[in-house]
Parts: structure tokens; C-alpha cells; sequence
């Protein structure tokens, strides 16, 4: 393995490092307007449109549009209303009678794409990631890709060069984890901002719902409720003996009527003590 190898090599694999930190960058705010955040902006900030489902969840349980059961879970009350779409798209997706947790409610809020939040206008402000930027990191992150099978093959070619050859094939695999993790959903920006807008929304279940998630929703009965799923008690039954053996007369009781020249009733029953 030459060194002029080794030098290309390593040149190049630094230049696809400044190239994955530039790629993490979001593009420029198109709009430097100061937004005021709503109580949703928030929830997408911190945890995207799950958070979302979750805090439009915690506004109508607590206002109750949504209700737990005796058995736990969630359902909807009748002729339940939301104050806005994200709510109505919610309670839409809500069951009537069918108990479910908060966890599998959300996954069927989700699923049906019930929540359509914009987060056009906290992109234009700087304070989201946009798909754009998601595409970009990953375009960045191919070439480490095949930086990482041309250290396989110096390994192949050259394995008595260990010292060398390893670290040709894993660095540029660690650099990729490092660099080209997922992106969250809030720009550095935006996440500051989510924080302060957070601390300062009104509604006492939806705002520590949308700035932390629903494990903080204010009710822990509630809360406890809402989570999980208790299996309804059967009560036992003792089992019924195969066969009857004598019976004894305390056992039996019949009764009779009949209609002859008038009606007439007669019960007896067998005595044993009597």
C-alpha cells in the first residue's frame, strides 16, 4: 500500500467530513420574521407530528372531548368537538366504544394521516428542518460509503497491514454515524425557541404534553388511565361436577299444576330434615 494512497486517501476523507458538517447546516431562512409560537409549533419542534397527535390528545382528554374508561385507554365522548383541525382530525380517528391507549392511538392518528401539520411557515422561519436538508445530508453521506468498501479492499489486498487497513475501512463508517445521524425536526434555532415558547403556553395539559410528551400529562390517574389497558375480571366459577351421583331429598323440589275439574297447584319437596 503506497503512501501516496494512504495521503490521497486521507485527503479526500477529510474533505467528505467538512462536506457532512456543511450538509447538517439548514439552508438559510428565507423569512426573518419573529413568529409567535402556538402550542403545536411547540409539540413539532420538540418531537414532530407525533408530538403533535400527543398534544392535541392531552387538550381534549383534559377538556373532555376524550374520556378514559373504567378498564383503561381512551375513547371519544359523544358529539365531541375540537377548536381547531388538528383536534377535529384527531377525534375523527378517536373510537367510540373500542378503549385504546394513548401509544396506539396515536400510531392510528398517524397511519391515517390524520394530523396535517404545516410546518411550512417554521421552515421559511429557520426554525425547521425541511425534507430539502434531509436530502442534502444524504446525498453528502453516500461517498463515505464508498470510502468504507475501498478500506475493505486495501484490507483484502494488504491484511498484513492491520494498522493501516483497518482504519481505512471503519473510520469512514464512524464518521457517517457521527455526522449522518438523522436530523430532528428543529433547526438549533427553532429548538432554543421551541424551549422558551414552551415555558410559557397556558393550557395545563397540552403545554407540558407538547414540550415533553405525554408521560408528563398534569393528571397521573388520568395519565395512568389513558396508558394502559387493565383485562376485565372474570369472576371464577367453580367447576360443574361431571355426573350427579344419589341425589339427596334436600336436593329436590318440583312443582305441578294442572286443570281438571278446577285448577290446582302442588309443590313438594324432599325433606331430609324436615
Amino acid at each position: 500500500m503506497s503512501t501516496f494512497f494512504v495521503v490521497a486517501y486521507g485527503s479526500s476523507l477529510l474533505g467528505l467530513i467538512f462536506l457532512t458538517a456543511w450538509a447538517r447546516r439548514p439552508a438559510p431562512a428565507k423569512s426573518t420574521v419573529d413568529i409567535e409560537l402556538s402550542c403545536f409549533d411547540v409539540a413539532y419542534l420538540r418531537g414532530g407530528q407525533q408530538r403533535v397527535a400527543e398534544a392535541a390528545i392531552a387538550r381534549l382528554l383534559h377538556d373532555g372531548q376524550l374520556r378514559t374508561t373504567r378498564l383503561g385507554g381512551l375513547v371519544r365522548v359523544e358529539n365531541a368537538l375540537g377548536d381547531n383541525e388538528i383536534e377535529e382530525a384527531v377525534l375523527a380517528a378517536a373510537p367510540l366504544s373500542s378503549a385504546v391507549t394513548v401509544s396506539a392511538f396515536t400510531t392510528r392518528v398517524l397511519k391515517r394521516d390524520a394530523v396535517l401539520f404545516s410546518a411550512e411557515e417554521l421552515i421559511t422561519s429557520g426554525l425547521a428542518i425541511s425534507e430539502r436538508d434531509r436530502t442534502k445530508l444524504r446525498r453528502a453521506g453516500l461517498p463515505l460509503f464508498a470510502f468504507a468498501a475501498l478500506g475493505v479492499v486495501a484490507v483484502l489486498l494488504q491484511p498484513w497491514l492491520l494498522v493501516v487497513s483497518i482504519p481505512l475501512a471503519a473510520l469512514p463508517i464512524g464518521i457517517f454515524v457521527l455526522a449522518c445521524r438523522p436530523l430532528g425536526t428543529a433547526t438549533a434555532l427553532g429548538a432554543r425557541r421551541a424551549q422558551e415558547a414552551g415555558s410559557a403556553l397556558t393550557h395545563p395539559a397540552a403545554g407540558p404534553v407538547a414540550l415533553q410528551g405525554f408521560q408528563h400529562f398534569p393528571d397521573e390517574t388520568l395519565r395512568q388511565y389513558a396508558q394502559e389497558l387493565r383485562p376485565a375480571k372474570v369472576p371464577h366459577l367453580p367447576d360443574r361436577p361431571k355426573g350427579r351421583g344419589k341425589q339427596s331429598g334436600r336436593d329436590t323440589h318440583t312443582c305441578s299444576t294442572g286443570h281438571g275439574g278446577g285448577s290446582y297447584s302442588a309443590c313438594t319437596g324432599g325433606g331430609g330434615g324436615y
